[in-house]
């Protein structure tokens, strides 16, 4: 659905103006009494008077779910934001939403005296969620697994926050009351897949994608890989070369010189730039040892 469009449907729904709570228990009385017709007894035994009952709940069915469909479109904006849910649009999110809708509106019992919208809303939230644990990964998991993997990433990013470390396996299991070895399991897919074809922030080239920067297995002998005790001294040697704040993010992001492997957060904080600035360093010290490593030796032939 194209942004014209969503607007298009936005303005049609919008013309329809919201029940009262009368018009709610009036109309799902007769959505359920449509219900128990279909429910008891096929349809040629159906009497007039059941037949006309009949069209009447269709008719108040429909009237319901048009004049909650605002209802939808408020829920899926609070989805559509969010990292959890990076490859759906929210035209997908409101189309599920709408199935949770319906369903809402067979389930709704006025008897009990609760307002639809209240009742609606869990039915149209479950779809949503449901559609992104189902749809949203390129390898679906158990809807139990990606909630334990939702509750790890709140508590992973809590905790480093309030601790300035990662937690452990078991700390991570134990507040997702998962055993730990299941939570291990789910941690391996805590990243969704990647494309080969996807565009890289590994070069300048607007045009280079992951598969530029995999290495050939065939292009290079087992041996070439192998990096002795002079290729190492080398490498920290061109490090020391650059300038102060280039060599402590590169050996602070890749875990060198005693160092931890420190993130883009943990970078911004100690040096007091933002992470993309930290970033930017980062890859302009990358390529400049890069150059000065592309002469000579086995080092050369990798960097080349």
């Amino acid at each position: 659905m194209s942004g014209d469009l969503l607007g298009d449907y936005l303005k049609t729904i919008g013309k329809v103006s919201l029940l009262s709570a009368d018009d709610e228990i009036s109309l799902g009385h007769r959505v359920q009494a449509m219900l128990r017709i279909r429910e008891e007894r096929p349809e040629e035994d159906w009497t007039k008077e059941e037949r006309r009952t009949v069209r009447s709940g269709d008719r108040a069915k429909t009237k319901m779910i048009e004049c909650n469909l605002r209802l939808v479109v408020s829920c899926a904006k609070k989805y559509a934001g969010l990292d959890l849910c990076k490859h759906l649009e929210i035209n997908d999110l409101i189309s599920e939403g709408n199935i949770g809708l319906v369903r809402a509106v067979e389930k709704y019992d006025p008897t009990r005296g609760y307002k639809f919208s209240t009742y609606a809303y869990w039915w149209i939230r479950q779809g949503i969620t449901r559609c992104m644990t189902q749809q949203d990964r390129t390898i679906r998991l158990p809807c139990n697994a990606v909630t334990s993997l939702n509750n790890a990433r709140r508590f992973m990013l809590e905790y480093r926050m309030q601790h300035g470390k990662q937690p452990t396996m078991e700390e991570i299991a134990e507040y997702c009351k998962t055993p730990v070895h299941t939570m291990k399991n789910y941690m391996r897919h805590i990243r969704d897949c990647g494309s080969l074809d996807a565009k890289t922030v590994l070069s300048h080239d607007d045009s280079s994608t992951m598969i530029d920067f995999l290495a050939d297995p065939d292009s290079l002998g087992d041996q070439d890989y192998k990096l002795d005790d002079d290729d190492r001294n080398m490498i920290f040697e061109n490090i020391d070369k650059l300038d102060r704040r280039s060599q402590k993010i590169i050996k602070m992001r890749f875990g060198l010189d005693g160092y931890a492997e420190h993130t883009y957060m943990d970078l911004s904080k100690e040096e007091k730039i933002s992470r993309e600035r930290a970033r930017q360093i980062e890859l302009k010290a990358i390529r400049k040892l890069r150059v000065m490593m592309t002469s000579g030796g086995s080092l050369g032939k990798i960097c080349a």
